[in-house]
């Protein structure tokens, strides 16, 4: 799924956890370091008063909101920028997980859009929800 999906799209992981702990998966994964091309932590993150750590894309600068993506398990990770958010059910050792073939067509089906935020607000209305 990296492999594709970074043929379109630049790929930054943006984790709520602390960078020590987040770079010895990222590393795992991503030896090479071909498919990540940034990373952001915790301390890019905005804590809320119950310690929940928000992702703010307004973090980026030098990317249009437009052209951002925030895929999380947490739908809260991205209520900053709900328009941005594709949400995904967590990981948990299922071995008949296909999420990422999903989020994948997903991807590849949109890479070419003007606005990315368009086939988002169309497929999980989070702001009439809000």
């Amino acid at each position: 799924m990296l492999e594709e999906v970074n043929k379109y799209y630049e790929v930054a992981v943006f984790t709520a956890s602390h960078k020590w702990y987040a770079d010895v998966i990222l590393d795992h994964i991503d030896p090479d370091k071909k498919y990540f091309q940034h990373r952001l932590y915790r301390e890019r993150c905005i804590k809320t008063t119950d310690n929940v750590y928000i992702k703010d894309l307004r973090v980026i600068k030098n990317i249009a909101m437009k052209d951002m993506i925030l895929v999380d398990n947490a739908i809260y990770s991205f209520g900053q920028q709900l328009s941005n958010g594709i949400p995904i059910i967590p990981f948990k050792h299922d071995k008949t997980d296909e999420e990422f073939k999903y989020l994948k067509r997903f991807l590849l089906d949109v890479y070419h859009l003007d606005d990315l935020r368009e086939p988002l607000k169309a497929s999980f209305h989070f702001e009439e929800l809000a």
